[in-house]
Parts: C-alpha cells; sequence; structure tokens
C-alpha cells in the first residue's frame, strides 16, 4: 500500500469535499467498494469527484504523517489510565467519543487510500496494450 500524500489548497479542498457531499450516499459507498477491489467507479464524473476526494483528504499535513492507530490506542491507554485514577466518570464517556471519531478518520483514510491506489493506471495492463 503506497502512502503517498498530495498537495491541495484551501479552494481546492473546499470544493473537494462539497462535490463529495453532494453526491448521493449509494453513488459513494459503491465508488469506496468498488475501490476497495482496486477497480474505478464506472461513470467518470463520480470517479473524478470521488478521486478528488481522497486527494483531499490524503493532503500533506501532520496527522496524515502519523499512523492512524495511533488515535484510537492513545484514547484507550488514557481511558484505561483515568479509570485507574478513578476519573472515569469523565475520562470513559469522553474518551469513547474521541475513540469513536478516531476509527471513523482512520477508517476514512484507509477508503481514501483504497480509492487513490485504484485511480492509477495499472502498470501491466498500460504495457500489455502497447505491445
Amino acid at each position: 500500500m503506497e502512502n503517498s500524500l498530495y498537495d491541495v489548497t484551501k479552494d481546492e479542498r473546499r470544493a473537494a469535499m462539497k462535490a463529495f457531499r453532494q453526491l448521493p450516499s449509494g453513488k459513494r459507498q459503491e465508488a469506496i467498494r468498488r475501490a476497495g477491489h482496486g477497480k474505478r467507479h464506472p461513470d467518470p464524473a463520480v470517479a473524478g469527484i470521488v478521486e478528488q476526494w481522497s486527494r483531499a483528504v490524503l493532503r500533506r499535513t501532520w496527522w496524515n504523517q502519523v499512523p492512524g492507530w495511533t488515535q484510537p490506542t492513545a484514547c484507550l491507554a488514557l481511558m484505561a489510565l483515568g479509570s485507574w485514577l478513578g476519573a472515569g466518570v469523565v475520562v470513559i464517556p469522553g474518551g469513547a467519543v474521541a475513540l469513536m471519531i478516531g476509527l471513523l478518520e482512520w477508517n476514512n483514510r484507509r477508503a481514501a487510500r483504497a480509492v487513490a491506489n485504484a485511480a492509477k493506471p495499472d502498470v501491466s495492463t498500460d504495457r500489455a496494450l502497447s505491445a
């Protein structure tokens, strides 16, 4: 799995996120599911919007350079520490929310990587076609 990050301007990111949100959820899910199998969406417009979204999600920021499992693991550790220290009434509900956000973000980054990888041309197919 390639871990490349993209240079995306603020305006490009906003436009990509807006276009992605305007897609019907079924088309978004279908495009991401197909990307998980290494295939692009058959509709070029949908494929283009989803690919721009993946570049916006995988933009060059410090949090995209940290492994995705780091935040959920830190939440679990802090929840355990808070419970052990007796602050579980506050720490556990807040930690559970932070854990869910971390898991959702990790899943988002994995989906964006799958879309970005599916968007790359298949080198073996290109060689076969040119031969």
